[in-house]
């Protein structure tokens, strides 16, 4: 619950500096008082240099992240605080995809809400909450997202392993509501049956949604390989632009029944076909075969979720993209995504260029594009900018 009168913690210098700024996580050794007199959750009043308010947030001794900002005021966080948070993400989701029943409404940091993620489909809310802090507040904020969105329902879906950092447990709940087993939207022209129990992310990765609907004058009479298909989002998007024939692989029995299920209820069942196994070695086994396709989808998973796993996520990116360029075929289209913000634009292009040499084929770059409008990227917080998404000519 909200505290009438939060304690302070002091930071250091840096920190300072980075929260005036605009960014909004506090590091371990960053505080200058000690943290195992804080609980987890608990509010406090960041203090600067001389005694120097810098806004309220939360704490958490037991995390990397020791502290977040969630107001630049000293503020009550209280059922208001939330009111205005939410009404402001949701009037910015209405201006940029007016009508659209398929989003996410509230996109943490950026919406300044650090540790709370709400995603809409249709009249159902899917939540997750990945901080201690958010947890402690939830009986604040709760009954004011049901008053704001006035869903039929609202699950959690904290079954992401970031909770881990926070100590806090994975978990599916009903939060509000009777939740339906199947939730069928509507995204710019794409239906899904979504099941928001089970499944990544919420149930669809949305921040994708505009780069989709990019891909529609490349795949007009066009075949497409859809990588990574999961519930054949890519795919769908292409066979209802007029592409001739869709093959979506994906390693999850769950997800391609899914993706079967989305191609029937929207009508394309005839021009798309679905196969498990692992990406790698379907690829390699396609390239042998000679298979080639006009355009080729990858959307892979997070191939790096912290900073260790770097090395190993460059050589995966690289490895992947070698394989899919011996399946262009020659002035072809190669759609390629990293959802790994400790992978840089930069360094996803770079890895590109590798990979086309190692084929010896060359690759232009014909657009870059990163998340859809409704999940914005804060400038002061580089790890807010998380997916790159190049669209590549193939050499003939």
């Amino acid at each position: 619950m909200s505290e009438a009168s939060p304690a302070s913690l002091r930071v250091s210098p840096s920190a300072q500096r980075r929260i005036e700024s605009g960014h909004q996580w506090i590091f371990g050794n960053e505080v200058l008082d000690r943290l195992p007199e804080y609980h987890p959750g608990q509010l406090v009043t960041i203090m600067g240099d001389a005694r120097r308010a810098l806004g309220t947030g939360y704490v958490n001794p037991h995390s990397l992240i020791a502290a977040r900002i969630l107001s630049e005021r000293v503020e009550p966080i209280d059922a208001d605080f939330f009111r205005r948070r939410f009404d402001a993400a949701r009037a910015w989701r209405e201006r940029v995809y007016p009508g659209l029943d398929v989003m996410r409404v509230v996109h943490g940091e950026a919406d300044m809400l650090t540790g709370l993620v709400v995603d809409r489909y249709g009249d159902h809310l899917a939540v997750q909450v990945l901080t201690a802090g958010m947890e402690a507040l939830q009986p604040v904020w709760l009954p004011v997202l049901e008053e704001v969105f006035r869903p039929r329902a609202i699950i959690a879906r904290n079954d992401t392993s970031f909770r881990a950092y926070e100590n806090l447990p994975e978990e599916v709940s009903v939060l509000a509501g009777n939740p339906a087993d199947l939730v069928e939207v509507d995204e710019l022209g794409v239906r899904y049956a979504v099941d928001l129990r089970s499944g990544q992310k919420t149930g669809l990765f949305l921040d994708q949604k505009d780069n989709r609907l990019r891909l529609a004058p490349w795949a007009k009479d066009a075949t497409v390989l859809d990588v990574f298909c999961y519930v054949g989002a890519w795919g769908l998007r292409a066979a209802i632009s007029g592409a001739r024939s869709v093959v979506g692989i994906d390693s999850s029995d769950e997800a391609l029944a899914a993706a079967r299920r989305n191609a029937e209820l929207n009508g394309v069942a005839g021009r798309c076909t679905f196969e498990r196994g692992d990406a790698f070695e379907l690829l390699r086994r396609m390239a042998a075969e000679g298979n080639r396709f006009d355009v080729v989808v990858l959307d892979p998973p997070a191939f790096a979720k912290r900073r260790s796993q770097v090395g190993q996520a460059v050589k995966g990116y690289r490895d992947i993209n070698i394989q899919a360029l011996h399946v262009v075929r020659p002035g072809g289209i190669l759609v390629t995504c990293s959802c790994s913000h400790h992978i840089a634009a930069d360094r996803f292009r770079n890895i590109l260029v590798q990979a086309g040499r190692a084929v010896n084929r060359s690759v232009r770059l014909v657009e870059e594009r990163g998340a859809a409008a409704d999940h914005p990227v804060l400038l002061s917080m580089r790890e807010t900018e998380y997916l790159t998404c190049l669209y590549l000519h193939v050499s003939e």
